[in-house]
């Protein structure tokens, strides 16, 4: 097992948080099966031209492993575990692109689905996302998982499918990511957030999860707390 550092972050209202340190164990890690050279903070990011026909931008997608969500507060109510996903769209068009953080889905095996309960951007409130001419955003998103799929072990690999409004079009695409086991080293992570707007899916306890049995849990307004699992890493065993 590898000993890495994780931090608990409470995240406010305007998306800013408070990091404090603490140990935990991780063993795996999940990547883009297709070859890339492209990273996003240091983690394997898959790359596409946006259109592919006539690229006039880009999509990366890079996970950050599991995460754990709760609303902050309930001290009572159980953690639910989450796939971290963070997706940068560059725009070099000179019309704005839109995604709809909502129509970001988290293929899972088996046929099921998992849609963000949590969205951060790093600039504008959600759910839709703006992109300006000639500019850049950041989302992370935030996909719960089903009690059957909550660890490393019960969870092979998913696939992320994503959809981006372009100035000519609707491009939508499907990345999947493999769980590799990795090679035991001590390391610290550095994590952190920005300001910007965020966004929480007010109905997402009423359809969270198609084809699969969600995990009980409590997801509160805007205000949540995350403990990310650092560098995409997750249990080889045990929550």
């Amino acid at each position: 097992m590898i000993s890495r550092c994780v931090a608990v972050l409470v995240l406010g209202s305007l998306g800013v948080a408070t990091a404090v340190l603490g140990g935990c164990d991780r063993s795996y890690v999940y990547q883009p099966t297709v070859a890339t050279t492209s990273a996003i903070a240091g983690r394997t990011a898959s790359y596409y031209a946006v259109p592919p026909e006539a690229p006039r931008g880009s999509v990366q997608l890079a996970t950050f492993g599991f995460a754990k969500l709760r609303a902050e507060g309930a001290t009572n109510a159980p953690e639910v575990r989450a796939i971290h996903m963070r997706m940068v769209v560059a725009n070099n068009s000179p019309v704005p692109w839109t995604l709809d953080t909502r129509e970001q889905l988290l293929s899972l095996p088996g046929g099921g689905a998992s849609v963000p309960a949590y969205a951060i951007a790093d600039a504008g409130e959600g759910p839709l996302v703006v992109v300006p001419p000639s500019g850049k955003r950041t989302i992370d998103l935030f996909y719960p998982l089903p009690a059957s799929m909550d660890d490393a072990e019960e969870l092979p690999a998913f696939d992320t499918v994503w959809k981006v409004q372009t100035d000519t079009r609707a491009v939508a695409d499907r990345t999947p990511f493999e769980r590799l086991e990795v090679v035991p080293y001590h390391a610290v992570d550095d994590y952190y957030y920005w300001g910007g707007g965020s966004y929480y899916d007010p109905y997402y306890p009423r359809g969270a999860f198609v084809g699969v049995r969600a995990a009980p849990g409590y997801y509160g307004h805007h205000t949540v707390v995350i403990n990310p699992g650092h560098g995409g890493y997750g249990h080889g065993h045990g929550h």
